[in-house]
């Protein structure tokens, strides 16, 4: 990872996590003391619909990656503390630089519109720097995945509580990606990586709560050619129908047409609907 990114300008977002905070005593896991300065900041984002990855609909909504969720890699130790209910992850200043990883598990055709990570940081010579990236497997044996990073973030300085904001573009979840231009499409991962360079100090501390990322669900792009001979090519309707076709939703009215202009009765909307939720397995 190229740490020599990491002076990007700061952008504190706008939607609202309200946490618990803990006090720094309690973040190192001795007796409780004083409130970590600057524990009462608001971190603020757009106003979004809260949604699980499996919800529906092209509306966005976000989801959550919490500190716990998170692995280590390299050097770096992760510690997990609790304070009323809320996992916070922070760095061992015994150790060197410690590197942390989420998977971006999020359904195929999501569009990630930004995400951003409360983390605390009160060490004037260490900071924090998140990236949101896209890895496509090698085709080269051992070589390892190529790494996309779509938008990076920093803190400088010594903010305290502050976020780390990304804003990546034109990220869409994908099972198979050319993310290297080499024209081979390959399996490809999707994650955020939150590093502290360099290892704080014994009296500093260094933490983070996890991550929320907004994302929005996309209709997949229109093919070349038509599946039926009344829906041509460009089309009104084209995209979302051959989007349904190829989703198995939809074969038609029978003999090679869609009839795209024919009433829809109750229970052809009911087969539609159920097929497209994937309703419904009883407990």
């Amino acid at each position: 990872m190229d740490i020599r990114r990491v002076g990007l300008v700061t952008i504190v977002c706008a939607m609202t996590l309200v946490v618990a905070l803990p006090s720094a005593a309690q973040l190192s896991g001795s007796a409780p003391g004083s409130e970590i300065p600057g524990a009462s900041k608001d971190h603020t984002g757009p106003p979004q619909t809260q949604l699980e990855p499996n919800a529906f609909g092209v509306m966005s909504g976000y989801s959550t990656f919490f500190a716990p969720q998170w692995t280590t890699y390299a050097a770096g130790t992760k510690l997990p503390q609790s304070f009323a209910h809320y996992p916070y992850v922070c760095v061992d200043s015994s150790g060197s630089a410690a590197y942390y990883r989420v998977q971006l598990d999020l359904p195929l055709g999501a569009e990630v519109d930004g995400a951003y990570v409360p983390v605390y940081d009160n060490d004037a010579s260490s900071e924090w720097a998140l990236y949101i990236s896209g890895n496509e497997a090698s085709n080269s044996g051992a070589a390892p995945p190529n790494v996309d990073d779509y938008d990076s973030d920093s803190t400088s300085g010594q903010p305290e509580w502050i976020s780390l904001t990304v804003y990546p573009t034109d990220m869409v979840i994908r099972e198979f990606e050319d993310l290297n231009g080499d024209g081979s499409m390959n399996l490809v991962s999707y994650s955020m990586e939150l590093v502290a360079l360099p290892v704080p100090s014994s009296s500093s501390t260094m933490c983070f709560f996890g991550a929320a990322v907004w994302w929005h669900r996309t209709i997949s792009p229109a093919p070349a050619s038509a599946t039926f001979s009344d829906v041509p090519v460009g089309s009104f309707g084209f995209q979302h129908i051959e989007a349904l076709v190829d989703s198995g939703i939809t074969a038609g009215c029978g003999g090679g047409n869609f009839c795209p202009g024919n009433t829809l009765t109750r229970a052809e909307m009911a087969i539609f609907l159920a097929k497209a939720l994937g309703l419904h397995w009883p407990t």
